[in-house]
């Protein structure tokens, strides 16, 4: 009797997991790290601020960041697709 493998779920809801959280952390850093460094600028409180250099140059690094999580978390979603479907293919088959 030959046990039956279910297909990993993972292979699925990592990657999608992956790219929904790369695209909330720069969602994040362009809503709040901005708005707040200007808040601060207008309400005169230094003591916290952020030059504008430093917070063009993190958003400009979260930017590729994302890019690149998005793109290889659709990378691994496309190629847990193509392995769903190749296991679905190889059970009906049996």
């Amino acid at each position: 009797m030959v046990a039956e493998h279910s297909f990993p779920q993972r292979r699925i809801v990592a990657p999608i997991v992956l790219v929904l959280f790369a695209l909330g952390w720069y969602r994040f850093s362009d809503v709040y790290i901005r708005t707040d460094d200007a808040s601060l600028i207008a309400h005169g409180n230094y003591a916290v601020y952020v030059p504008l250099q430093q917070v063009a140059a993190y958003m400009q690094a979260v930017t590729w960041v994302s890019y690149a999580a998005v793109f290889g978390g659709l990378i691994m979603l496309w190629s847990g697709l193509v392995a769903y479907v190749e296991y679905k293919e190889r059970s009906s088959h049996e």
